[in-house]
């Protein structure tokens, strides 16, 4: 991690005590790891994994666990399962997701939505590299017609919120 020191004082800095940030990421990502392995029997995810439905550089800097209950993880294969899988072998090539599952203190973190779908396991926000590409994936997940609850363009493409959840609103618009 070339833009920070080796070791930093995490407890001036308000986090978790006095460490090296190496440790620190080892020991979340160890953590997700562990809780990934656990839940693969009971996965049908085929080509997303709860590592990368869960990670985030801001929890792993801030010192916060992220690590999802049962109950989002279970929806976050459901998401997977109904949403991301089909959309993924639709479009042919890797979809990265910046953002999944957000425990409270994650979503406050990053200034999300108060009743955000993140904090449920219930959302993604995904994309394929470029805006261009993105209208792209966008207006396919609209044609595949699969059961998402919201498809939000996020700032003109630059990402794609996709929720699945109880609600089953099928809505498709933009924020700008």
């Amino acid at each position: 991690m070339g833009y920070l020191p080796k070791c930093v004082d995490f407890e001036a800095n308000g986090y978790f005590g006095v460490g090296c940030y190496e440790q620190a990421v080892i020991s979340l990502h160890a953590k997700a790891f562990l809780l990934s392995i656990h839940f693969k029997n009971y996965s049908s995810m085929k080509h997303f994994t709860l590592h990368e439905l869960t990670r985030s550089t801001t929890a792993t800097l801030q010192g916060i666990d992220n690590t999802p209950p049962a109950e989002a993880v279970h929806r976050l294969e459901l998401l997977v399962e109904h949403v991301l899988d089909p959309l993924r072998e639709a479009w042919g090539k890797p979809i990265h997701v910046s953002s999944g599952y957000r425990c409270p203190a994650l979503n406050k973190a990053v200034g999300g939505a108060p009743a955000s779908q993140h904090m449920r396991g219930e959302a993604a926000d995904i994309s394929v590299g470029n805006p261009a590409d993105n209208r792209r994936l966008y207006h396919l997940l609209h044609t595949l017609k699969l059961p998402v609850d919201q498809a939000i363009n996020e700032y003109d493409f630059s990402w794609i919120h996709v929720s699945y959840g109880p609600r089953m609103r099928r809505q498709y618009f933009a924020i700008r």
